[in-house]
């Protein structure tokens, strides 16, 4: 087996390292993506909570008009 020359190995080196660094971003890209679907969950997420907490008043509401008409009745 050849012995490598300097200009090789430190290509060698070089590429290794590119292929190090791509890996980080590959890895930093994918927990970005993970970021950005838990950020889309958050959002439907308190949409969702803002329909239930209307719907809670609501209900509230009905409740309380309810009860003062069978309190009137009895």
């Amino acid at each position: 087996m050849a012995r490598m020359t300097k200009t090789e190995d430190d290509l060698v080196t070089v590429t290794s390292r590119i292929d190090a660094v791509e890996a980080n971003f590959d890895s930093i890209n994918t927990k970005l993506d993970k970021l950005d679907n838990i950020r889309t969950l958050m959002e439907a997420f308190n949409r969702w909570r803002l329909l239930v907490d209307k719907s809670l008043l609501d209900n509230t509401r009905s409740v309380r008009q309810l009860t003062s008409r069978v309190s009137k009745c009895i």
